[in-house]
């Protein structure tokens, strides 16, 4: 009979930390912070992605526009 090997508890406490950047998104109108409805996306010849949204709250329409991030993309290594 082979025995198996128990893993290795993990000790949370001395695990690095990553930070991530957070972009909350707001209506323009009524400024929540809810997730809008997504109704179109495009991607342009620049590289950037416009989206056609509504409010969840309010119904406002708005269009977002997520700018390419060439070099300036960061990687993390696990």
């Amino acid at each position: 009979m082979v025995m198996e090997e128990q893993p290795q508890r993990i000790r949370w406490t001395e695990v690095p930390i990553t930070f991530a950047p957070l972009i909350i998104i707001r209506c323009p109108e009524c400024k929540s912070d809810r997730k809008p409805v997504i109704v179109n996306t495009n991607t342009e010849d620049d590289g950037s992605i416009t989206r056609r949204c509504i409010c969840r709250e309010c119904g406002a329409p708005s269009l977002l526009v997520l700018e390419p991030i060439e070099n300036k993309v960061q990687f993390l290594d696990f």
